[in-house]
């Protein structure tokens, strides 16, 4: 068998596949096979797309900073995230900081908080207020089988984003920005921090507006979060906000049976602590279904009992399903005087003998 060449990602098309494998197989080919392949091949080049194109397209932002349902702190930061990019000539340029900060050509920001808390919105109207276009990265087609190929498709969203001028956005951020691996055993182990390293060289050269977000910006490397110029916490809504968010969820052509929907929005509210933006919603998507009158679909009526019926299907979920397991473990390693420092679960016994237990083996003692 000859030796294989790797094929550039850049050429590897359908053509370009049919191409090499007529290639390869030129010799032992009936002329008819041959014939039969040849014809294949023009017609593969009408799907000529590469790899990095398929991986990302930027698009016009749908929302703005009015469309979205934040805390009062959270929607503060952002603006004042805006102004380093809306007067970034003015600081960096006339001012004479980039002498100071050269690497601070670009505007990094982390947000980071809780699921459903508008995080992925959040970083999509701030591309909106800024009149750019939205890339957001898809980690699961941005990872390649191939060897070093994850960090060329990552070079490649950078250089995509700094040519149209887009706002580029990696959620579930701490893939990508996780600590570098000092143990390199496998070859996957060092394409993680070829990956990681590439992150780093790109940040750095970046001009344009780069958003992460993440639910655990703890397992960030320190040498992204130095690179990082604001962390914006979402937090979860507090009680005008989460009267908002029902405001919003229950829209106009709802056939609505209330005596007084402010009453109603607040107690919905109040009902709904600790609640995010996306349980809210999950809560809505169970109610309406409910008030679907399917003999008579005309005379449905959503009432607050269905409403009400539906927050206690999403917090009994909340509470059988894993919601708080997180919460569960952290109270249990606090029983058992557990710490968890660097990364590790110790604590010493009373006969000075270390003590580690794992996620699986606390819930397996909680008989979850």
């Amino acid at each position: 068998m000859r030796d294989q060449k790797p094929v550039s990602p850049d050429k590897l098309t359908l053509k370009g596949l049919f191409q090499e494998i007529k290639n390869d197989l030129d010799q032992s080919l009936s002329s008819k096979d041959q014939a039969r392949l040849d014809s294949v091949i023009p017609a593969a080049d009408l799907l000529n797309v590469t790899t990095v194109d398929v991986i990302s397209r930027s698009k016009p932002s749908r929302f703005k900073l009015a469309d979205l349902v934040l805390p009062s702190t959270t929607e503060n930061e952002i603006r004042e995230s805006l102004v380093k990019v809306r007067f970034h000539e003015l600081i960096y340029k006339d001012w004479g900081f980039d002498a100071i900060d050269p690497s601070g050509s670009g505007c990094v920001l982390n947000f980071y908080g809780p699921p459903g808390t508008g995080k992925s919105r959040g970083a999509e109207a701030l591309a909106g207020e800024l009149g750019m276009p939205f890339l957001k990265v898809d980690l699961a087609e941005l990872e390649s089988k191939f060897m070093g190929e994850t960090a060329k498709n990552l070079s490649a969203l950078f250089a995509e984003a700094q040519d149209t001028g887009a706002l580029l956005f990696f959620d579930e951020a701490d893939t990508v920005l996780g600590k570098r691996l000092s143990s390199v055993t496998q070859g996957v182990d060092a394409e993680i921090n070829m990956t990681r390293s590439t992150m780093l060289i790109e940040m750095d050269g970046f001009t344009g507006v780069l958003v992460f977000a993440s639910n655990f910006p703890e397992n960030y490397d320190a040498a992204f979060r130095r690179r990082i110029s604001h962390h914006i916490n979402f937090a979860l809504p507090d009680l005008n906000a989460r009267i908002r968010l029902w405001d919003l969820h229950l829209v106009p052509n709802i056939p609505l049976v209330c005596d007084d929907r402010a009453s109603l929005l607040h107690s919905l509210a109040a009902q709904t602590e600790g609640f995010s933006g996306g349980y809210i919603l999950q809560a809505m998507r169970l109610a309406l279904p409910m008030a679907v009158n399917t003999e008579c679909p005309q005379d449905s009526q959503l009432t607050h009992v269905h409403l009400e019926q539906a927050i206690e299907l999403v917090k009994r979920g909340m509470r059988e399903v894993g919601g708080d397991v997180q919460e569960r473990l952290d109270n249990t390693r606090q029983l058992f005087g557990i710490k968890q420092d660097d990364g590790t679960q110790q604590d010493m016994t009373p006969d000075n003998q270390a003590v580690s237990l794992s996620n699986d083996d606390i819930l397996e003692a909680e008989g979850v």
